[in-house]
């Protein structure tokens, strides 16, 4: 289990509470289980974790790539049709040292959360994600969202990009 993965998540939910008890959650990219250890401490309705590797925590476990239509059917057995309230991501791509490369790989990874966020997530719900400071106001999908909120964590290495967004309040469902 990583243990920075897991105060980031800790970190995060002190701060704007996004762990609310009796929810439904689906957590993108779950391996090694820093963030669902965290979750599982929590009085939540179910945790759906998907990864290529699996994870310490195998209990509602999917193993497979999140967007591929394969584990959209697993989802919705596992989670009996219903929608979550909350979708979190700690993914990210294998990190180049060309930064232009890095903002590719990044975007295209966001698209695909993104994707599969409109997909499942429950009207009003909200989306937590990691990026590298690569996202801005003109990435189309933050209108989905009423509430959007760019963090850096106390917890992450001073001189990363890492940044998380809180994406609340999300104003359709398909």
């Amino acid at each position: 289990m990583n243990i920075k993965s897991y105060y980031k998540i800790k970190e995060l939910d002190e701060k704007y509470n996004i762990i609310k008890n009796n929810i439904l959650i689906i957590e993108l990219g779950c391996f090694p289980g820093g963030w669902s250890k965290y979750i599982n401490s929590k009085k939540i309705k179910k945790l759906i974790k998907i990864d290529l590797k699996k994870p310490i925590f195998l209990k509602n476990f999917i193993k497979g790539n999140f967007f591929c239509f394969d584990i959209y059917k697993k989802i919705f057995f596992k989670t009996k049709y219903q929608k979550p309230e909350l979708i979190i991501s700690d993914l990210c791509p294998k990190i180049s040292k060309s930064k232009f490369e890095n903002k590719i790989l990044f975007k295209n990874l966001l698209k695909k959360i993104f994707l599969f966020s409109n997909f499942f997530l429950k009207k009003k719900g909200s989306l937590l994600f990691k990026s590298m400071d690569y996202v801005n106001k003109k990435f189309n999908f933050l209108s989905y969202f009423k509430k959007i909120k760019k963090i850096k964590l106390i917890c992450s290495k001073k001189r990363s990009s890492e940044i998380f967004y809180i994406c609340k309040n999300f104003l359709y469902e398909f």
